[in-house]
């Protein structure tokens, strides 16, 4: 599932790749445009134009290899060395989806207690809202989804980790490559 998680990037890193190229683009073409005003009907702006464009096609085509392989490890395994991170992002995920959990059981849960009329209809959308947040767990008891819950967070933790490591991966690339 961490693996299927991270599949989908492939369109998302094709749309980076190309709007940052296409900026880049845009940006050196105005750059040598103002430089060069002057000389535009000579074959120093056509040269200098050439030169560029090559420059940035050489340098398109080495950027998209390099973001494929990149993508390439994500989607190969499951891999981190920072556990830390992991089992943070895990343990935030696991406290958001429980909570979430827990509020849609507690809902449940005092819906029941009106229906089996141990409990009168709410009066008001606040007195509604208070019963729901003063369920106890041991009123609910044990989660019945509760492994679920868990793999999902485990599953939302890595994938935080991998993206982050994804984006800074890709746009030290771009960067690193571009000012080399």
């Amino acid at each position: 599932m961490c693996m299927q998680s991270v599949t989908p990037w492939d369109k998302p890193l094709e749309d980076l790749v190309d709007m940052t190229l296409k900026s880049l683009r845009d940006q050196a073409d105005k750059i040598l445009t103002s430089v060069l005003s002057k000389w535009q009907q000579t074959q120093l702006f056509k040269q200098s134009r050439q030169h560029l464009k090559t420059f940035l096609n050489d340098f398109e085509l080495k950027q998209r290899s390099e973001s494929t392989a990149l993508y390439d490890l994500e989607t190969y395994k499951l891999f981190t060395v920072n556990t830390l991170a992991w089992e943070k992002y895990r343990e935030e995920e696991g406290e958001l989806l429980r909570g979430a959990r827990k509020s849609v059981r507690a809902r449940k849960f005092i819906q029941r207690e009106i229906e089996m009329r141990r409990r009168p209809p709410f009066k008001d959308e606040n007195a509604r809202k208070k019963a729901i947040a003063e369920v106890r767990d041991e009123q609910l008891g044990k989660d019945p989804f509760q492994t679920e819950v868990e793999v999902a967070a485990y599953v939302r933790g890595y994938y935080k980790t991998a993206a982050l490591r994804f984006v800074d991966s890709v746009c030290l690339s771009i960067h690193g490559n571009l000012f080399r």
